[in-house]
Order: C-alpha cells, then sequence, then structure tokens
C-alpha cells in the first residue's frame, strides 16, 4: 500500500511540472543584395557630350543610389547628360549591408583647331572728322551701309571689310571674298573675288544706275596650302544701298 502512494505522489509531482519548451531558432540573416549588372548607354560620346542611359539588374535591394550627381533611383534605369568623363557608382543597401558597382562614360576630346584661325573680321568705313583727320571707324551689324560713298581723302571706297587671321608659321594665304545681296528671297552675288592675297574686301557699287537697299552679308573664306585646313566666316550683314544695272 505505501508502495502504491509513493508512486500516485510522484505522477502527481511530475504532472505539476511543466514541460521545458526548446528556443525558437535563430531567423537566417537576409542576404546583401547582389548586383547583376550595371551598365551605360553609350559608354562613349562624342565631344561635346550627350545623353546616356545607366541601367541595372539588381536583386535583394531596398535602396539604390547612384554618385556623381543622380542620387536616389528606383526601377530599372535612368537617363543622365554628360559633358566630360564621368565614374558612376551604383550602391544596392539592404538591412545586411551594402553593395557597390562602378563604371566610367568616356567623351571625346574637342577636335585640335588647325592654323590658319580666323581671330576677327568685320567692316569699317573710312571717316573724317571736319576734314582733318580720316580714320577706319567700325561699321556694326545690321546697320544700313551706302556703297557709293566715298572715303575720305580722296579715297574712291568709303566701306570695306577685314579679316585677321592667326597665321604663326607665315604660311601664304590667300582670300576669297564674296558680297550677295538678297532680292525677293533669292541671294544674288553681287562682288566677289577669287584667290585675293590681301585680307581686305572694298565695297564699291559696281553699277551706276537702279539705285536699291537690299539685305545684304559678307561671306570670307582663308585659303590655305592645304584645301582641307580651309576656314569660312559670316563677316557682315545688314543692308546695303547700291546701284542695281549699267546702262550701255
Amino acid at each position: 500500500m505505501k508502495h502504491v502512494l509513493l508512486w500516485l505522489l510522484v505522477a502527481l509531482v511530475l504532472t505539476a511540472c511543466p514541460a521545458t519548451l526548446a528556443p525558437d531558432p535563430t531567423p537566417e540573416p537576409e542576404p546583401k543584395p547582389t548586383i547583376k549588372s550595371f551598365t551605360a548607354t553609350p559608354s562613349k560620346l562624342p565631344a561635346g557630350g550627350g545623353s546616356v542611359t545607366l541601367a541595372w539588374d539588381v536583386v535583394d535591394a531596398a535602396t539604390l543610389l547612384i554618385d556623381g550627381g543622380v542620387g536616389a533611383v528606383s526601377g530599372i534605369s535612368t537617363t543622365v547628360d554628360v559633358t566630360d568623363d564621368k565614374t558612376f557608382t551604383l550602391t544596392a543597401t539592404n538591412e545586411s549591408g551594402s553593395i557597390t558597382k562602378s563604371l566610367t562614360v568616356t567623351v571625346d576630346a574637342p577636335p585640335q583647331e588647325t592654323y590658319p584661325l580666323i581671330s576677327n573680321s568685320g567692316v569699317f568705313s573710312l571717316e573724317s572728322n571736319n576734314g582733318t583727320l580720316c580714320a577706319s571707324v567700325d561699321v556694326p551689324v545690321g546697320s544700313t551701309i551706302d556703297l557709293r560713298d566715298a572715303g575720305c581723302d580722296g579715297n574712291p571706297v568709303r566701306y570695306s571689310a577685314s579679316v585677321d587671321v592667326e597665321n604663326p608659321s607665315g604660311e601664304v594665304l590667300t582670300y576669297t571674298w564674296t558680297l550677295f545681296i538678297t532680292d525677293a528671297g533669292e541671294d544674288f552675288q553681287y562682288l566677289a573675288t577669287t584667290g585675293a592675297s590681301d585680307p581686305l574686301f572694298n565695297l564699291p557699287s559696281i553699277h551706276n544706275e537702279g539705285l536699291g537697299t537690299f539685305d545684304c552679308r559678307i561671306i570670307v573664306q582663308v585659303n590655305p596650302s592645304e584645301p582641307s585646313r580651309s576656314k569660312s566666316r559670316s563677316v557682315w550683314q545688314g543692308k546695303c544701298t547700291l546701284n542695281t544695272f549699267t546702262l550701255n
């Protein structure tokens, strides 16, 4: 009887004690982001730069950031303007950390200028001051010039175009000048010289009748020994008063 009571007491004690619970398993950490690809299209630009599309393939990222002036991004691509060589770094981040990937977009250097170089050009007028001083005065673009006028000190031509050229080697140059007038929407060549040795272009009225005032412009081409290095410039534009035909 005593043994039966003892076993009953042990059973009651075991029943009253709670079972020991196993601890929860430690959760697996989130994997760090993966940057599968980071590309630039195009990766090389011509001189002056242009637009580039940055694209990426990233997994397990909470945030994406591109340095180099871009900032936070989302989606799979963004477009940026690039004017010089530029390195972009993509940073992908989540709670487990960050990962980066960089790329560089290159921009071609501007083509090197070759001599001769036109540094200045324009039209000037020979003006007198109370008949005592004869000097060259610049004529602003957009002015009206009368090609029938004579210059001071007995010069039969009042207006001339000129060009300054950088030519450090002293290469022999020639100049092709053209004065165009515009009448009824069409350009007509009024004056021209080809292969002139002087960087000066006199602007007389070449006819003696048929007075008119027209839009006009002056073009010069500077010609070195190699035609590929020739340079052209619009020297001046405005209005020209001139004679339009010659009486027989």
